[in-house]
């Protein structure tokens, strides 16, 4: 899966750790910005900061020249 902070007023987010042994076959590198769907994932909230998990299929893509 994909960690990335919560962002409510915004469908993009940046990849802050990816994990479940795909490091090696995802298509995506931590701290890349990416755009997700507003309700999509999972948000969690670790030491009182919110973070949503996604899959990379749930992903519409990545920003470029950041």
């Amino acid at each position: 899966g994909l960690l990335l902070p919560d962002e409510t007023q915004s469908n993009q987010g940046t990849i802050l750790a990816i994990g479940g042994g795909v490091e090696d076959t995802i298509n995506i590198i931590t701290g890349a910005t990416v755009i997700f769907p507003k309700y999509g994932g999972q948000e969690i909230t670790v030491n009182d900061q919110d973070f949503v998990i996604l899959r990379e299929s749930e992903l519409f893509g990545i920003v470029e020249g950041d």
